[in-house]
């Protein structure tokens, strides 16, 4: 770090020029309202740049995840959704 500089500003080195065009979309929606034919649209429009990223709270609670009414345990359900959707839009962006 030289002296005029700050450890919040930008780092030297550019993004990936694949990286800077990037938006993440969210569909969400009850069943029946369109999300999987929004993402049909999306791909067919934009093509093979759209990735379709699964859920991770279904994903997590279809294979068994523990629903309980328990404060603490809903908070680590919580974490645990959000570090699981995390890691799947991660790998996806690869």
């Amino acid at each position: 770090m030289t002296p005029n500089s700050s450890p919040l500003a930008p780092s030297a080195a550019a993004p990936a020029p694949d990286l800077v065009n990037r938006c993440r979309i969210v569909l969400t929606g009850g069943p029946g309202g369109g999300k999987t034919t929004a993402a049909d649209l999306f791909r067919r429009e934009i093509g093979d740049r759209v990735v379709i990223v699964p859920e991770a709270a279904t994903l997590l609670f279809s294979g068994g995840f523990p629903r309980t009414l328990d404060i603490r345990a809903r908070k680590a359900a919580q974490q645990a959704i959000f570090h699981v959707q995390t890691q799947l839009e991660n790998v996806q962006s690869l």
